[in-house]
């Protein structure tokens, strides 16, 4: 299948690009159906020590997305402490690695004392 280069789809490899020089956390936004997934596929796909994971509806308490990692990185469950459950991400994703989470908008979840929790994000 053929890749049709939009103006959005450059957009967002250039910030792959400068994301992958320059590690921070970033975030990629455009209306449904712009190809906002399809580019980064295919970026994984042609690009070395790149891991993609897609959030699924649902799965955003933080619990749920370290255990969605942890399965796709094939590293076993996660364990009771949070603290170790980020170490054993962090070194199954290891140094120089660029990890893409797409569909981050279901990392925030709505709580009704303190309005929309935002900790998947930590």
């Amino acid at each position: 299948m053929v890749m049709v280069m939009t103006n959005t789809a450059r957009d967002i490899l250039r910030t792959l690009h400068h994301v992958r020089a320059a590690p921070r956390l970033s975030m990629i936004a455009a209306v449904p159906g712009a190809g906002k997934s399809e580019t980064l596929l295919r970026y994984t796909q042609n690009t070395p020590n790149t891991i993609l994971h897609e959030a699924v509806s649902g799965e955003g308490k933080i619990w749920e997305v370290a255990g969605g990692l942890m399965e796709r990185l094939e590293i076993g469950a996660p364990s009771r402490s949070l603290r170790k459950a980020r170490q054993e991400i962090a070194e199954a994703v290891g140094a120089g690695t660029t990890l893409i989470i797409d569909e981050g908008q279901y990392l925030a979840q709505k709580d009704r004392r303190s309005g929309t929790n935002l900790e998947t994000f930590e």
